[in-house]
C-alpha cells in the first residue's frame, strides 16, 4: 500500500510538472546556456576570446546555412541585439542586470499569481519568456564585464548578432501577441453568442407572458 501511495504521488507530481509547462523553461534555459558554452569552447575559451576582444579583432565566421545564417562569436556588452553597449560600465551593468532581474521576477510572479486561471498556452509562453530573460541574466551576472555571449548571425541582412535567449524572447513575444488577439476574438465571439442567446430567451419569456 505504501509503495502504491508513493507511486501515485510521483505520478501526480509528474503530471503537474508536465501541465505546468515548467519543463519548457528548463529545456530553453539549458539550451541557451549550453549553446553559449559550446561556442565559447569552439572559439578557444575565455583567455583566447578576451585577447581577441582586447586587440579589437573579429572572430572567424563559421558558415551554417549558406546565404541564410552563420556562426560568429561576439561578446555583447549591451541589451538584446547590442542596445546600450556604449554606456558607462557600472551604469550599464546595474541597468542591464536590473532590467533582466525585473523581467524575470515579473514573469515568475505573474505565473504564480495567475497560475490557476492561465491556460497551458499562456503558461508555456510565460515560461519561455522567463527562460529568455534568465538566460541573459546569468551572463550579465557571472561573465567578464557583464558580457552576453552571442553567436548567431543572419547572412542575408545587416542585423545584430544574437543568441538563443534573444531568439526565444522575440519569437515568444510574437506568438504571445498573435495568440492574445486570437484569444480575445474567440472569447468575444462566445460573449456575442451568449448575449444573443440570452436576448432570445428573454424574448421567448416575454412572448409567453403575453
Amino acid at each position: 500500500m505504501e509503495n502504491n501511495s508513493v507511486l501515485n504521488k510521483i505520478r501526480s507530481g509528474l503530471i503537474w510538472f508536465y501541465k505546468s509547462n515548467i519543463w519548457i523553461f528548463i529545456i530553453l534555459f539549458l539550451f541557451d546556456i549550453i549553446s553559449k558554452q559550446v561556442f565559447l569552447y569552439i572559439y578557444g575559451g575565455w583567455e583566447k576570446v578576451l585577447k581577441v576582444v582586447a586587440n579589437n579583432s573579429y572572430f572567424e565566421i563559421i558558415p551554417f546555412i549558406p546565404g541564410f545564417m552563420s556562426f560568429q562569436f561576439l561578446l555583447n556588452y549591451g541589451a538584446a541585439f547590442g542596445m546600450g553597449g556604449n554606456l558607462d560600465d557600472i551604469i550599464r551593468r546595474i541597468l542591464l542586470i536590473g532590467i533582466s532581474l525585473v523581467m524575470t521576477c515579473l514573469f515568475v510572479g505573474y505565473y504564480i499569481w495567475k497560475y490557476k486561471k492561465l491556460n497551458r498556452v499562456y503558461k508555456g509562453l510565460i515560461m519561455a519568456l522567463t527562460a529568455g530573460a534568465f538566460g541573459n541574466l546569468i551572463d550579465r551576472c557571472f561573465y567578464p564585464d557583464g558580457a552576453v555571449i552571442d553567436f548567431l548571425k543572419f547572412d542575408f541582412m545587416n542585423f545584430a548578432t544574437f543568441n538563443i535567449a534573444d531568439s526565444v524572447l522575440v519569437v515568444t513575444i510574437i506568438i504571445f501577441v498573435i495568440y492574445f488577439i486570437y484569444d480575445m476574438v474567440k472569447h468575444g465571439d462566445k460573449n456575442n453568442l451568449n448575449s444573443e442567446k440570452n436576448a432570445s430567451d428573454n424574448d421567448d419569456d416575454i412572448n409567453k407572458n403575453i
